[in-house]
């Protein structure tokens, strides 16, 4: 035996490391290495019937003669206990019991793995095929390229031939969560419908409470019916405003989830992913319904119908707000997470099939929800509740390495971020939310009138520029403070950059500038968004010249022009448009 060698695992899991201790590279492979009491070791020995072929005679029908005798490895293994104290070699024993009855060893230490540790073994051998039993897995894709900002480019580009993939001119949406939460007055949410529309949003977004008992985040989730208490009227009051006003209406449900506290759970608690024997952790007063259960499919298919055939209904926010723990099926438990998962798809599918004039939000919930698979059928992603500006930028930084910008649902919030506690000035929030499928939320009645004008204006600089941030090929430059973020989209037309300041920085300034992926000989027109402006004593002397710059492809790609003096928690835009 090479003590020295790498071997990685054997076919039963039992590791064989060339980094491992050398008194786990020296234990036995086999019972003929091991030396211990031989009246352990010797044929027919415990220890030997425990991992040697046993005999087994299978006898013949009644009427007939014939017999027959077959020898099984390990058919004698059942639950075995190895006792002693520290060193005597227990473990070293379960991996030979392993290794000759053909079972996979998986071990855990009684020290410090605990109930949890156990069930993930249980579930994972659940999972374990049986002799002729097949599993299909997800699609894995291979993407090679040189350079991230390249990968991003041929996953973006796959994304974008894809029939449900939508176009650029994505509509600028207000979604009222953060203006009202669960206090859903009619009159109020019209009032909000009107004030968005003079701003020029195009659709106007209902989200959680508008249905059954769903009066906090305690009761109601499941129960997929207009709540009478609330809307007497049904959602048509507020449907028809919005719809004369000139918006599309889009509507909030979280299909795969339930509150123990609803009507569908009271009725059918066997719908519910469980154990075999409690119920997962609760998440957000949540459970998880199983779609993968005919009846649970047929009643959440059967409830969103009936709301998108009464309503005039553009586009479903499709919600996600807990992780599939402890996910099985009843009674017995066994794992349910890809069946879920498939009938999730099935789900998404059958509804697009019956209503294909509305168009599906899929929700990030940490990345569940988010895959190749579910952008064949959704024509946006939710990225995260968190709109902080500074911690926006780093998520549509990294989720672009696979999806899009028009994919990216990215709302300008209120001046405080209702998650991070933090004040961030609106232009700041702006520049960094034009950057994907932009939207509002934020209670308009309570901005100043100021604060609506600034927003108008960036509503109104998003249109008319959404065709090329939404169309183009993402670029991004790592900068040498961490603190500092330069990225842009690039097309035939030129490029629009955007330089964020996150937090301070020691340095005096931020350097040179140089905007990949232009082309070297075309001349181009630089005009900086910079709302509101440095006072020119302060800012960098290209910016005070009084008229656009321009220069020529190369010169910005390999001379570069000097940062703009930012301070912290501020973005300035660069649009860079070939002359």
């Amino acid at each position: 035996m090479d003590l020295f060698e790498s071997a990685g695992t054997d076919e039963v899991g039992i590791p064989a490391d060339s980094h491992a201790p050398l008194a786990v590279r020296m234990r036995p492979r086999t019972l003929d290495e091991l030396q211990g009491q031989a009246h352990l070791l010797t044929p027919g020995s415990p220890l030997r019937r425990l991992v040697e072929p046993a005999e087994a005679t299978l006898h013949s029908q009644p009427g007939t003669r014939a017999s027959a005798t077959s020898r099984h490895p390990g058919a004698a293994l059942s639950s075995v206990i190895l006792w002693g104290p520290p060193g005597t070699g227990k473990t070293t024993l379960a991996y030979l019991v392993a290794r000759g009855s053909g079972r996979r060893f998986v071990e855990l230490s009684a020290v410090t793995a605990g109930v949890k540790d156990v069930r993930a073994v249980v579930t994972d051998a659940r999972r374990r095929l049986a002799a002729g039993e097949e599993y299909t897995s997800p699609w894995v894709y291979f993407n090679h390229a040189i350079g991230l900002d390249a990968q991003a480019d041929r996953f973006h580009r796959h994304l974008r031939s894809l029939p449900v993939h939508p176009g650029p001119e994505r509509p600028v949406s207000l979604n009222v969560w953060e203006a009202v939460y669960f206090d859903h007055d009619p009159a109020r949410l019209i009032d909000l419908a009107e004030r968005a529309a003079a701003l020029g949003v195009e659709r106007y977004v209902l989200d959680d409470g508008w249905f059954g008992a769903r009066r906090d985040d305690h009761a109601g989730l499941g129960d997929w019916v207009v709540s009478p208490e609330v809307w007497p009227d049904g959602l048509h009051p507020l449907v028809n405003r919005v719809t004369e006003l000139g918006m599309q209406f889009g509507l909030w449900f979280e299909p795969e989830m339930v509150n123990p506290d609803s009507d569908v759970a009271r009725a059918h608690p066997e719908w519910l992913m469980q154990l075999d024997d409690r119920l997962p952790l609760e998440g957000r007063f949540q459970q998880v319904l199983n779609l993968s259960i005919p009846g649970a499919y047929g009643h959440v298919l059967g409830q969103m119908s009936a709301i998108l055939e009464e309503y005039a209904i553009s586009y479903v926010k499709w919600d996600h707000n807990r992780d599939l723990n402890d996910a099985g099926t009843a009674p017995d438990g066994r794992p349910a997470v890809a069946a879920q998962t498939r009938a999730f798809y099935e789900l998404l599918d059958e509804l697009r099939r019956r209503f294909p004039q509305v168009e599906f939000e899929s929700c990030s919930s940490g990345g569940s929800r988010i895959d190749l698979e579910v952008m064949e059928r959704a024509e946006r992603v939710w990225v995260s509740d968190n709109i902080d500006p500074d911690d926006r930028q780093r998520m549509l930084w990294w989720t672009s390495q696979l999806l899009p910008a028009e994919l990216l649902g990215s709302h300008i919030a209120s001046g405080r971020s209702h998650v991070t506690g933090r004040w961030h000035d609106l232009n700041h929030r702006a520049a960094t939310a034009v950057f994907g499928h932009l939207g509002i939320e934020w209670d308009l009645a309570r901005a100043s009138e100021e604060e609506i004008a600034e927003l108008a204006w960036w509503i109104a600089w998003y249109k008319e520029h959404r065709g090329r941030l939404l169309t183009g090929r993402l670029v991004r430059v790592a900068m040498p403070d961490p603190g500092v973020w330069f990225k842009g989209v690039v097309n035939e037309f030129g490029g629009i950059y955007s330089l964020s300041m996150l937090e301070a920085t020691p340095a005096v300034n931020l350097g040179v500038l140089r905007f990949p992926g232009l082309e070297p000989g075309p001349r181009y027109r630089v005009r900086v968004i910079e709302r509101p402006a440095l006072a020119p004593a302060h800012q960098v002397p290209w910016l005070n010249a009084g008229h656009p710059l321009e220069l020529t492809g190369a010169q910005l790609m390999h001379v570069g022009l000097r940062a703009p003096v930012l301070r912290p928690a501020t973005t300035v835009l660069f649009v860079v448009t070939k002359v």
